[in-house]
């Protein structure tokens, strides 16, 4: 068990302690010395004041009980669990205290064998911090540290409402929200709650209350803007997204992946709702793809160091990134660094004049990237003459492997000059990049007129 572990035994699934205090005590007293000597502390003192004359050292000795005897309570209380490193903090300045303020000054060598004793248990209780740390827990932190800037600052830029979905403490994120809210008895916090958090934390909300609560009261997911599930890693994504959904009970359905954090001991995935195809879907038989890409420069062939676009376009403009060709074993292939912070960087191309009813369209594509926000393969098509849309879009976490990309639309009833499909990213920040080895636009045909 690390030194920084949170202790097994306490149990919420609230973001209340569910253990009666007394159960509570003896759970603690029993399961680790260091801190089972902490929730000790108040009645090591209690006891001392009955024998302790010199009123000089009474008033220390009563203030550092009901300092104790708060610190216990407040372990009790809050939703975040004791870590024996933060007992080992308190235990040596309360035993510090009791050295210098408590003991007979007379009695010298007993003062000074209680500090040799307090300093062996300081060594050795940093030893037992340290040693992890040096077996492989420094990097870990290093990458908890780099993940939650990352997310924080994914927070920051993100308008409306993000959603912490936190069914009991293991699913607790390790960011920074979370240690803001450490001395904290419930962190189910509302923004109506508190003016000053509202300040400190805007336009976040954390759901911890019981399943049987949401069962009965189940949130309403369209207020969602963001929905964020922390889980450790070798856990299955989907899987968990499932528990969520059956302890919430509401459907998570209409969110997709947006974007993955490591945080060095779990990952935080981040889920964001996608704008469903309007226009019925029907079933991949009844349409027949053609056999060559309908852009002629789907693998960059005919790209040029000087033209690397060959034919297509860069938005929100050119400048909005740098554009290379490179080439390796496979083939050709373009590389786009962001130059710029932007909503969005993609690789565009029209496919108006290119599909037109009764056919559909197919878009592949090959990708890999880095990047703060994900990777997003999208249709953009114009519906009618009063500029209505539908945007079939997929997306995927940034990864440095090549991932298979395909977006379909099996309707495109109206021909418009913006129709357009792309590649690219979302949430661009300067040093963001992407690259695109195939981008291959493909007609679907209705079987029926094929027939014809």
């Amino acid at each position: 068990e690390s030194f920084f572990n949170d202790q097994k035994l306490f149990i919420s699934t609230s973001g209340q302690q569910s253990l009666a205090y007394s159960s509570w005590i003896r759970a603690y007293l029993f399961d680790s010395w260091l801190i089972g000597f902490a929730v000790f502390l108040p009645f090591a003192i209690a006891s001392a004041l009955s024998v302790i004359r010199d009123r000089k050292r009474v008033g220390p000795l009563v203030a550092l009980g009901v300092g104790a005897l708060l610190y216990q309570f407040i372990l009790y209380g809050r939703f975040t669990p004791s870590t024996k490193f933060e007992a080992a903090i308190f235990i040596q300045c309360a035993l510090a205290s009791l050295a210098l303020t408590c003991l007979p000054k007379h009695r010298d060598r007993l003062v000074k064998t209680g500090v040799l004793l307090l300093i062996l248990v300081s060594v050795g209780q940093l030893w037992k911090g340290a040693r992890p740390l040096l077996e492989g827990q420094l990097p870990t932190l290093a990458q908890n540290s780099r993940g939650s800037r990352e997310v924080e600052d994914l927070i920051d830029r993100t308008s409306g409402n993000t959603t912490f979905l936190i069914p009991d403490n293991s699913f607790r994120p390790l960011i920074v929200d979370m240690a803001i809210f450490k001395g904290s008895r419930d962190i189910s916090w509302r923004p109506i709650s508190s003016r000053v958090m509202a300040r400190m934390l805007p336009g976040r909300e954390f759901l911890t209350e019981s399943k049987a609560f949401y069962h009965s009261q189940p949130p309403d997911v369209t207020r969602f803007n963001q929905v964020l599930i922390a889980m450790g890693k070798g856990i299955d994504g989907a899987q968990r997204k499932r528990h969520m959904e059956e302890y919430y009970s509401v459907s998570l359905a209409p969110f997709d992946l947006y974007k993955r954090f490591d945080l060095g001991g779990q990952y935080l995935d981040v889920y964001r709702p996608f704008r469903p195809i309007i226009a019925p879907v029907p079933p991949d038989k009844a349409f027949d793809l053609s056999k060559t890409p309908v852009n002629a420069n789907h693998a960059f062939a005919t790209s040029t160091n000087s033209d690397p676009l060959g034919g297509f376009f860069i938005s929100p403009d050119n400048s909005a990134g740098k554009i290379t060709l490179e080439r390796d074993a496979e083939g050709p292939y373009l590389r786009i660094v962001a130059t710029r912070r932007s909503p969005y960087l993609v690789l565009n191309d029209l496919f108006y004049g290119k599909i037109s009813a009764p056919d559909g369209l197919v878009v592949r594509t090959m990708v890999r990237g880095n990047c703060h926000g994900a990777l997003r393969l999208t249709i953009f098509d114009v519906t009618d003459s009063r500029g209505s849309t539908e945007s079939p879009i997929q997306t995927t976490p940034c990864s440095s492997e090549w991932v298979k990309m395909e977006v379909k639309k099996f309707n495109a009833p109206f021909s418009h000059p913006s129709d357009n499909y792309s590649v690219g990213l979302s949430d661009v920040q300067p040093g963001d990049w992407f690259e695109v080895r195939a981008f291959a636009l493909y007609r679907a045909q209705p079987v029926s007129s094929i027939q014809k």
